[in-house]
Order: structure tokens, then sequence, then C-alpha cells
């Protein structure tokens, strides 16, 4: 459906340039806009055809993985960060935010989009509410690290690992609910 839609596309705009430049004072309206019709209706199958690939029970499952392991991976490091936040210069913190979470974070916003699919979109704004609230605290530590902000950089910690931690609990309470 996805190739259908790229060849009406392709030729409703060929089409109506073509239509367009042939006689500029006296544009053939008709094929103008039959030709624009192909375009729409190309449009229409390339998003039909995304969202067929989309909603597969193979691609949601492996999303529904990246999803998990990526949040599980988030929680992990945050957590270990945290617990090792004494031991740590606060002024290199965000040397550690970059060589941690940036691969996980990345795959997680990558397939955030099934979630919807997945559970619906109340259940994809609950867990994207915390993930983004974490992501938001882990922006301000890397901000406070690079701006010698140390008490901030301890105090957002905390509450970086509290909102990535409520995230993956709210997924893992979804699945569970799925698999019942």
């Amino acid at each position: 459906m996805k190739t259908m839609g790229v060849i009406f596309v392709s030729i409703g705009f060929l089409a109506c340039s073509a239509s367009a430049v042939q006689n500029v004072q006296n544009v053939q309206w008709a094929v103008y806009g039959t030709a624009f019709l192909a375009s729409v209706l190309g449009i229409v199958l390339i998003r039909q055809g995304e969202s067929e690939v989309r909603q597969s029970t193979e691609v949601l499952s492996e999303s529904s993985e990246i999803l998990e392991s990526s949040l599980r991976n988030i929680v992990e490091k945050i957590s270990r960060l945290n617990a090792d936040k004494e031991s740590m210069d606060p002024h290199n913190v965000h040397r550690e935010i970059d060589r941690l979470f940036v691969e996980d974070l990345d795959r997680f916003v990558q397939s955030r989009k099934s979630l919807t699919y997945l559970y619906g979109i109340q259940n994809y704004a609950d867990v994207m509410s915390y993930f983004a609230a974490g992501e938001r605290y882990l922006n301000r530590i890397w901000s406070a690290s690079t701006d010698g902000y140390v008490d901030e950089v301890y105090a957002y910690l905390d509450q970086t690992q509290y909102q990535f931690e409520e995230a993956l609990q709210k997924l893992l309470s979804l699945k569970d609910n799925q698999r019942d």
C-alpha cells in the first residue's frame, strides 16, 4: 500500500507541475485538480501503510521489549549514579550522564509511540509523564554539573531516580495487566 501511495504522490506532483507550466496564463484546472487529488490519495495510502506496519504484532512486541529494557537500564544506571554520588566529583557528572544514558534514552524515545498501540493513549500519557519528568531532571543535573551547582546535582539525582522508577513500574504494571 505504501508503494502505491508513493507512486500516486509522484505522478500527482509531476502532473500538477506539468499542467501548471504548460500554459501559465490559462492553467487547466481540471487536470491540475485531478493530479492534486491523486497526490492526496497517495499521502493517505502512505500513512495507512505506515500505520499498518507500526501496529503489526511483531513490531509492537519488539518495541515493547525495547521500552522495557531501555527503561530498566536507565533505572539501573541512575540508581547506581545516585548511590555513588558522594564519591563522585559533581563537576564531572555531566560526562557520566553523556556516557551512560544517551543510548537508552534514545532507544526509549524511538519506541515510545508503540505505547499508544499497546496500552492506549491514557496509559501512554501516564508512562510518558514520569519519563519526561525524569528526563527533565536528568537535564537539570547535567546543567548543574557543568555550571558547578553541587547541591542541585545531588538533589536532583533522587528526584530523577524516582521519576524513572515510577515510569518503569507503570510500564511493568501495564504489561502485567495485558497478560491477565
